[in-house]
């Protein structure tokens, strides 16, 4: 007997095999982080990123593993919505809207794109956007995960001033990301045709 597949079943492999890309690029973020000395973590926060890529690293081979199982257009969108949720998370960790993971976001709102062309537009930029803008606005009100003594060395992680440039700046350009990503993927249909 044949196994009936999902036409989604492809696309939820590809966003699953994309998502270990993005916890191996967030693991080098935090390698990268914790070994400079001008942005260096502290230690706890280290521990605290760790677990959390674990823990999303074995999510992660769980969602794999049932990709087949993918029927429907929401169980797609609810994989992308747990990437943003723990790439969320990791910016927290790892110094907020001055952290470079936040290309990870970009990474997502990319994918998303790319797995489900013509049925997010805006929509992902716009929950990126509200992950990123929840980090800013937990530091801005001194609810960092970092010690008030780690602050203090490193003033940019709770400047305002620099926040609030940054949060701009990101926010403006993961809308044009998603606006590029829309019409990669209208030029790439438009070619399949």
């Amino acid at each position: 007997m044949a196994v009936l597949r999902s036409p989604l079943a492809e696309p939820a492999r590809q966003v699953s095999l994309l998502r270990l890309l993005l916890v191996a690029l967030a693991l080098a973020v935090l390698v990268f982080a914790a070994e400079n000395r001008q942005e260096a973590l502290a230690p706890d926060t280290v521990a605290e990123a760790r677990w959390l890529l674990l823990g999303v690293g074995l999510v992660s081979g769980v969602l794999a593993a049932l990709v087949h199982w993918t029927r429907f257009r929401w169980q797609l969108i609810l994989h992308l919505i747990f990437d943003l949720l723990w790439v969320g998370a990791f910016i927290y960790l790892t110094g907020g809207v001055a952290s470079p993971a936040v290309l990870l976001l970009f990474a997502v709102v990319l994918i998303a794109n790319l797995v489900l062309p013509g049925v997010l537009p805006f929509v992902m930029p716009s929950l990126a956007s509200l992950v990123m803008f929840g980090s800013a606005t937990l530091y801005l009100a001194k609810a960092s995960p970092f010690t008030p003594e780690f602050l203090a060395s490193y003033p940019a992680l709770s400047d305002t001033n620099r926040i609030m440039g940054n949060l701009a700046v990101q926010i403006g350009a993961v809308f044009t990301v998603d606006l590029l990503a829309q019409l990669l993927t209208r030029r790439l249909r438009e070619q399949r045709l």
